[in-house]
């Protein structure tokens, strides 16, 4: 349960984050005569959070994912007495 409360929360965040992007990336069209560094740095921002985007996802299934557990009747077979 702890680990669809944390899927979630992140997910939700990113998502806030993505929203500010795109407003911002929309802005950089608008803009983009007023200088030269505009683009490069959205460029390069677009880059950094799909790639933290992508690893956090990673990290939070592999971090995040219950361990097998052992049903009685299978713990039972493992047993030797």
């Amino acid at each position: 349960m702890a680990f669809w409360i944390g899927f979630a929360l992140y997910s939700a965040v990113m998502a806030f984050v993505w929203g500010f992007f795109l407003i911002a990336r929309m802005h950089v069209f608008k803009f983009k005569g007023y200088s030269v560094h505009v683009e490069p740095a959205t460029r390069f921002l677009a880059i950094f959070l799909l790639v933290m985007t992508i690893v956090w996802y990673l990290a939070v299934f592999q971090l995040g994912s219950p361990a097998k557990t052992n049903t009685v009747a299978e713990e039972f077979q493992s047993e030797e007495w």
